[in-house]
């Protein structure tokens, strides 16, 4: 009887932490953490293809000048 209590303690001494653990799990990483990174590369691609813009139109300015 006494070696039943032991490991019937033990047991629960061993699985009630990780109880209390997955309680109060919250993850290391969120979606939201990636907002920052998602603005800046829409801001990047916007940017670049504004700056592709300015240069086509220059280049049909110029050949439209006759230059």
């Amino acid at each position: 009887m006494k070696k039943n209590l032991k490991k019937i303690l033990i047991l629960v001494g061993i699985t009630s932490p990780s109880y209390a653990f997955a309680e109060t799990w919250t993850p290391m990483i969120s979606a939201t953490m990636f907002d920052g990174i998602r603005s800046d590369m829409v801001l990047l691609v916007g940017g670049m293809i504004t700056l592709f813009l300015i240069v086509l139109g220059v280049g049909m300015l110029w050949r439209a000048a006759g230059h």
